[in-house]
């Protein structure tokens, strides 16, 4: 019985963690592009406040 118990809960536990794992990297890449987008922002917002020319450079050297 314990070995039906087991095998019962690796087939309901192997697709959530396959589920999961891909979940969890959507996750990751849209934080990682909102991240990007927000950096962009700031760095705008700073070149409209100060008049100056913020490169690409200094944009992901804040990433």
């Amino acid at each position: 019985m314990a070995l039906v118990t087991t095998v019962e809960g690796l087939i309901a536990a192997i697709p959530l963690l396959l589920a999961h794992n891909i979940l969890s990297a959507q996750a990751e890449a849209i934080r990682n592009i909102l991240e990007k987008q927000g950096i962009g922002l700031v760095a705008q917002q700073a070149e409209r406040d100060c008049g100056a020319t913020v490169t690409q450079s200094r944009v992901e050297q804040a990433a």
